[in-house]
Protein backbone atom coordinates (compact mmCIF):
# COMPACT_ATOMS: atom_id res chain seq x y z
CA UNK A 1 0.00 0.00 0.00
CA UNK A 2 3.05 2.01 -0.13
CA UNK A 3 1.90 4.08 -3.50
CA UNK A 4 -1.37 5.11 -1.44
CA UNK A 5 0.73 6.11 1.48
CA UNK A 6 3.28 7.94 -0.94
CA UNK A 7 0.64 9.75 -2.03
CA UNK A 8 -1.46 10.84 0.98
CA UNK A 9 1.63 12.22 2.36
CA UNK A 10 2.30 14.37 -1.05
CA UNK A 11 -1.07 15.81 -0.60
CA UNK A 12 -0.10 16.73 3.30
CA UNK A 13 0.88 20.17 3.41
CA UNK A 14 0.25 20.93 -0.17
CA UNK A 15 -0.01 24.70 -0.97
CA UNK A 16 -3.10 23.27 -3.16
CA UNK A 17 -4.61 21.13 -0.54
CA UNK A 18 -6.97 24.17 0.14
CA UNK A 19 -10.09 24.21 -1.79
CA UNK A 20 -10.07 27.98 -2.32
CA UNK A 21 -6.25 27.46 -3.88
CA UNK A 22 -7.14 24.29 -6.03
CA UNK A 23 -10.39 26.09 -7.26
CA UNK A 24 -8.57 29.27 -8.47
CA UNK A 25 -5.90 27.44 -10.25
CA UNK A 26 -8.44 25.43 -11.44
CA UNK A 27 -10.04 28.46 -12.60
CA UNK A 28 -6.70 30.02 -14.10
CA UNK A 29 -5.72 26.83 -15.81
CA UNK A 30 -8.96 26.79 -17.77
CA UNK A 31 -8.55 30.62 -18.26
CA UNK A 32 -5.23 31.61 -17.75
CA UNK A 33 -5.84 34.86 -16.85
CA UNK A 34 -9.06 36.41 -14.95
CA UNK A 35 -9.69 39.67 -12.89
CA UNK A 36 -9.66 39.79 -8.98
CA UNK A 37 -13.14 40.80 -8.51
CA UNK A 38 -14.42 38.39 -11.24
CA UNK A 39 -12.36 35.31 -9.48
CA UNK A 40 -13.68 36.56 -6.16
CA UNK A 41 -17.61 36.21 -7.22
CA UNK A 42 -16.41 33.09 -9.52
CA UNK A 43 -15.17 30.93 -5.87
CA UNK A 44 -18.33 32.64 -3.68
CA UNK A 45 -15.37 34.34 -1.40
CA UNK A 46 -14.67 37.60 -0.16
CA UNK A 47 -11.63 39.43 -1.66
CA UNK A 48 -10.00 39.81 1.61
CA UNK A 49 -10.14 36.10 1.67
CA UNK A 50 -9.07 35.57 -2.02
CA UNK A 51 -6.24 37.89 -1.69
CA UNK A 52 -4.43 35.64 1.35
CA UNK A 53 -4.98 32.71 -1.06
CA UNK A 54 -3.23 35.00 -3.90
CA UNK A 55 -0.42 35.86 -2.12
CA UNK A 56 0.68 32.49 -0.93
CA UNK A 57 0.38 31.26 -4.18
CA UNK A 58 2.17 34.01 -6.16
CA UNK A 59 5.62 33.33 -3.68
CA UNK A 60 5.12 29.67 -4.59
CA UNK A 61 4.84 30.81 -8.09
CA UNK A 62 1.56 29.55 -9.24
CA UNK A 63 0.27 32.85 -10.02
CA UNK A 64 1.37 36.05 -11.03
CA UNK A 65 -0.45 39.54 -9.78
CA UNK A 66 -0.73 41.71 -12.70
CA UNK A 67 -2.26 45.63 -12.42
CA UNK A 68 -3.60 46.87 -15.48
CA UNK A 69 -6.20 49.99 -16.37
CA UNK A 70 -9.25 49.23 -18.58
CA UNK A 71 -12.34 51.45 -19.64
CA UNK A 72 -13.46 50.74 -16.12
CA UNK A 73 -10.45 51.66 -14.21
CA UNK A 74 -7.19 50.21 -12.70
CA UNK A 75 -7.49 46.45 -12.31
CA UNK A 76 -5.95 43.34 -11.03
CA UNK A 77 -5.32 40.56 -12.89
CA UNK A 78 -4.55 36.66 -11.89
CA UNK A 79 -2.69 34.57 -14.68
CA UNK A 80 -1.53 31.44 -13.83
CA UNK A 81 2.53 30.31 -14.58
CA UNK A 82 3.36 27.89 -16.31
CA UNK A 83 4.72 25.99 -13.30
CA UNK A 84 1.53 27.26 -11.52
CA UNK A 85 -0.67 25.04 -14.86
CA UNK A 86 1.99 22.23 -14.78
CA UNK A 87 1.92 21.43 -10.58
CA UNK A 88 -2.03 21.79 -10.83
CA UNK A 89 -2.37 19.26 -13.24
CA UNK A 90 0.22 17.10 -11.33
CA UNK A 91 -1.93 17.58 -8.47
CA UNK A 92 -5.28 16.77 -9.83
CA UNK A 93 -3.75 13.41 -11.12
CA UNK A 94 -1.99 12.74 -7.95
CA UNK A 95 -5.87 12.81 -6.60
CA UNK A 96 -6.99 10.91 -9.53
CA UNK A 97 -4.65 7.77 -8.96
CA UNK A 98 -6.10 8.05 -5.19
CA UNK A 99 -9.50 7.64 -6.30
CA UNK A 100 -8.10 5.13 -8.75
CA UNK A 101 -6.44 3.31 -6.11
CA UNK A 102 -9.57 2.77 -4.53
CA UNK A 103 -12.23 1.39 -6.68
CA UNK A 104 -13.17 4.80 -8.02
CA UNK A 105 -17.00 5.04 -6.99
CA UNK A 106 -17.68 1.26 -6.47
CA UNK A 107 -20.63 0.64 -4.30
CA UNK A 108 -21.48 3.90 -3.78
CA UNK A 109 -24.79 4.38 -5.45
CA UNK A 110 -26.89 5.05 -2.72
CA UNK A 111 -24.65 4.29 0.48
CA UNK A 112 -24.43 7.15 2.73
CA UNK A 113 -26.65 9.64 0.94
CA UNK A 114 -29.80 9.07 3.38
CA UNK A 115 -31.61 7.06 0.88
CA UNK A 116 -33.97 4.92 2.59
Amino acid sequence: MGGIDDALRALRGHVLSTPVRLALMLLLVNRRRIEFSSAARALGVKPGTLWHHVERLEREGLLRIRKGFTLHGPRTFLEATEEGVRETVRYVQLLHSLISAGGGMQGSSSEGRGSR
